[in-house]
């Protein structure tokens, strides 16, 4: 049995809220992944720039 059509047609359905949504999430991954990858500090503080990064991104996305 093949899925792949009725699995497309589902994500062909969700709000562009819902991928807008998926889309944060994968470049927050992404970022982190970056941070920990090229970042000899520890973690905490690899975790306080990306928030300082997504602190910027907002407001950066208000002022639009």
């Amino acid at each position: 049995m093949d899925y792949r059509n009725n699995d497309i047609d589902r994500m062909n359905m969700l709000s562009p809220l819902v991928w807008a949504y998926i889309g944060d999430s994968v470049y927050e991954l992404f970022i982190r992944t970056n941070l920990v990858n090229n970042t000899n500090s520890a973690l905490s503080d690899a975790n306080q720039a990306l928030e300082d990064k997504n602190a910027a991104i907002t407001e950066a996305n208000k002022a639009v």
